[in-house]
């Protein structure tokens, strides 16, 4: 089975903690069990300037920025990530989305959907109730509609 892993930011030491762990453990895994496993994410910018790379971690990464200033992690987008996963998810048997509300890893389950792929959305508890605009837009825009067709919610 082909089965990619979409996580929505990775940085310099991890410091967007779980998802990460989780989908390298996942996949580590599946590929004991023979199975052919990507992890693909957004990158952001390390604190401090420096290029860095996630390759050693086994990653492909693509450069996140913020779209929408002040709106925190849930503003970010990553447009290369979301053209690699529009572009070839039909290679996967599943895809595996670690979401939150977030336009970095929600448009990959999104082009999951349209192309009838079957896809898992793992929320890590980034998922609850808000009153925020900002996440009550991005709930009746995307969240929801991307939940109800999961083939499974972790």
């Amino acid at each position: 089975m082909r089965v990619l892993h979409v996580v929505p930011l990775v940085g310099p030491g991890n410091p967007y903690g779980g998802p990460l762990t989780v989908a390298l453990n996942q996949a580590a895994e599946l590929r004991s069990r023979e199975h052919v496993v990507d992890v693909i994410a957004g990158r952001a910018r390390s604190l401090d300037g420096v290029e860095w790379s996630s390759s050693e971690l086994g990653v492909e990464s693509y450069p996140a920025h913020r779209l929408i200033p002040g709106t925190g992690f849930s503003g970010m987008v990553s447009p290369g990530l979301t053209r690699f996963a529009t572009a070839n998810v039909r290679r996967y048997d599943l895809v595996h989305v670690h979401v939150a509300r977030d336009l970095v890893a929600l448009p990959s389950a999104v082009a999951a959907h349209v192309r009838s792929v079957p896809y898992v959305l793992q929320t890590h508890g980034m998922v609850d109730p808000s009153e925020r605009v900002l996440a009550r837009v991005m709930d009746r825009l995307l969240t929801i509609r991307v939940l109800a067709h999961a083939s499974a919610v972790l």
